[in-house]
């Protein structure tokens, strides 16, 4: 067991280090006991319990989550701009901005809002001819 420990973690450290790659080469070089073949899922699985970690970046989550939270913020800040106008006001007139501000007139979940709240923040000022800097903290 220590043998097959330390070939995949050896492994996992080379620039091959994806999952299905390491239950490839358990497949070639290490089979189960049981006769099953190693997964991707069964490699992954026993990586995270013998403390095994690939190098190699997952790199489609970062951006998905940056790409969610940049839309996020360009709807609140649309839907704030549309009820300003719909009021006959222009976020001029509510900067700095304040988080219930924004809340109320986006009606989007404070949760997002809050989230978001220092890109959106600066995002809104900007838009207002605000510098970076004023910001309003509250509680």
């Amino acid at each position: 067991m220590q043998n097959l420990v330390e070939a995949a973690r050896k492994f996992m450290q080379s620039d091959n280090g994806s999952y299905s790659r390491l239950a490839d080469h358990l497949n070639n070089f290490a089979p189960r006991s049981d006769g099953s073949s190693w997964t991707k899922d069964a490699a992954y699985h026993f990586c995270r319990t013998h403390g095994i970690k690939s190098n190699r970046p997952c790199k489609n989550q970062p951006a998905a989550g940056c790409a969610q939270r940049a839309r996020t913020r360009q709807n609140i800040i649309n839907a704030t701009l549309e009820a300003l106008s719909r009021q006959g006001q222009t976020i001029h007139d509510i900067a700095p901005v304040q988080l219930k501000n924004i809340v109320m007139l986006s009606r989007a979940p404070l949760y997002n809002v809050r989230n978001n709240w220092h890109e959106l923040s600066n995002e809104l000022n900007a838009l207002a001819g605000l510098p970076k800097a004023l910001r309003i903290i509250e509680d």
